[in-house]
């Protein structure tokens, strides 16, 4: 990840929900804080579904798309993805959206 990363919107949302739950609740045991692995993954497939829907919706209203696609190799593992990211144009914004990625099978 980019040093950047530290800088967007999601990472300093992240990091101000911290400090307000301790600044509220003083310190706690994360552990405890924490969902359990089995709550994330019963909300994985509506998370997935809403993301995709916020996908589409932002392609049908582009006025332009651009597509471009990106290979890499997880060295530690040996295993090999691509990616196609759209780049949408329209009302004066620019949004990158990650439509599709896969295992790349040799």
């Amino acid at each position: 990840m980019p040093y950047s990363a530290i800088t967007g919107d999601g990472f300093q949302s992240l990091c101000q929900t911290l400090v307000n739950y301790g600044g509220r609740f003083g310190r706690f045991d994360v552990r405890k804080a924490m969902p359990d692995r089995s709550t994330i993954a019963r909300h994985v497939p509506e998370i997935v579904e809403a993301t995709k829907a916020d996908v589409r919706q932002k392609l049908s209203k582009a006025e332009y798309i651009a597509l471009t696609s990106d290979g890499w190799t997880d060295d530690f593992h040996k295993i090999s993805y691509v990616t196609v990211t759209a780049t949408v144009l329209g009302n004066a914004t620019v949004r990158s959206l990650v439509t599709f990625t896969a295992l790349v099978v040799v």
